[in-house]
């Protein structure tokens, strides 16, 4: 399940992930969409298949309640933040919610629109003391450019399959 403010990229990493495209022109997701992908996954079983169906939930603060009943049958959340908009980067209702869920999925911040960003500028403090206070993964990606979606996926599969 893909969460997080308005414009952070949610849709354009799910159209990447799944369907390896981007769009250049921003629609507001409202209320859910949904993206399918299977994976085929190496294990110490050997190779098995995965079926992902992700969610992507419209950021805004009316969809509260809607994205913690799609949450609460999530097996991986992915809390993303743009890397551009440090005004995205305040995670704590999320995670709030995630925390709140007889389901405990495994989740990780993920800082989108890396494109955007001058490297030598690109201040991950925040992101980086959110992920250390709960002990979780961050991903710095770019939709457009491709940076780490498929990497991201896969290694967060892998902890989940991994966890008992």
């Amino acid at each position: 399940m893909l969460v997080g403010s308005n414009a952070v990229g949610k849709t354009s990493i799910a159209n990447r992930f799944t369907r390896n495209l981007f769009a250049n022109r921003y629609i507001n997701t409202i209320g859910c969409d949904f993206y399918i992908k299977n994976l085929i996954m190496e294990t110490s079983e050997g190779s098995e298949e995965y079926k992902l169906i992700l969610h992507d939930i419209g950021g805004q603060l009316e969809f509260r309640e809607f994205r913690r009943k799609y949450m609460d049958n999530a097996d991986i959340v992915l809390v993303v933040v743009a890397l551009n908009d440090p005004g995205t980067s305040d995670v704590d209702e999320f995670i709030e919610d995630i925390y709140a869920l007889p389901s405990k999925p495994i989740f990780a911040i993920v800082g989108n629109k890396l494109d955007l960003v001058e490297k030598d500028s690109l201040d991950t403090t925040g992101i980086d003391a959110v992920a250390e206070k709960y002990n979780v993964p961050v991903y710095l990606t770019s939709a457009k450019e491709n940076i780490m979606i498929q990497e991201m996926f896969m290694d967060m599969v892998k902890k989940k399959i991994e966890t008992p």
